[in-house]
């Protein structure tokens, strides 16, 4: 998931990761992992979420759920 921020100011990005209609805990324990080095993001269990981007900022993101294996 790629958010982006094309505006001279800090914005709050609030979204939901998967469909409208899914199972609303299937995102219990998951998070959003920041591939460039960031913090990750805790995801609601309906995969809400909220992410504050600065100037132009952007952040790159994989859903990670609890028992997903990791690349080394």
């Amino acid at each position: 998931m790629l958010l982006h921020n094309f505006g001279e100011d800090t914005v709050k990005v609030s979204g939901r990761a998967g469909p409208e209609d899914g199972p609303s805990r299937a995102f219990r324990g998951a998070s959003l992992l920041d591939l460039l080095g960031g913090d990750n993001v805790p995801l609601e269990p309906d995969g809400g979420f909220t992410v504050e981007l600065g100037p132009y900022g952007y952040r790159w993101f994989r859903v990670h759920k609890p028992g997903d294996r990791l690349a080394p």
